[in-house]
């Protein structure tokens, strides 16, 4: 027998198997009817999607503008066989914009 529970313990596990979970079963669906019964509220998750869409858009072309030249003048370094782009970032930086223009970058 269980101390917490008068019932023998072999005829408790049969009518928690014979309930479909008895205790635990009652109290999701307890929980589930207090969800229901609820205000339906909007959380960070819950935002409407043109937003999101529209700042997924302005986040691709922050990220492109930004990290677009430091890919270019990192290429330019690495594949460098001739020696024009000695020295920093900088350097090859001004060097890619004298030569081929800003816009390149």
């Amino acid at each position: 027998m269980c101390p917490l529970h008068p019932t023998p313990l072999p005829t408790a596990w049969q009518d928690l198997l014979e309930t479909g979970g008895g205790l635990f079963a009652t109290l999701a669906d307890k929980q589930m009817a207090a969800n229901a019964s609820q205000k339906p509220r909007r959380g960070p998750d819950q935002t409407n999607p043109f937003v999101r869409g529209i700042g997924g858009a302005v986040g691709g072309i922050t990220e492109a503008c930004m990290l677009q030249p430091m890919d270019v003048i990192k290429t330019r370094l690495q594949l460098d066989k001739a020696g024009v782009y000695q020295g920093s970032l900088v350097t090859c930086g001004r060097t890619v914009a004298q030569q081929e223009g800003v816009w390149l970058l």
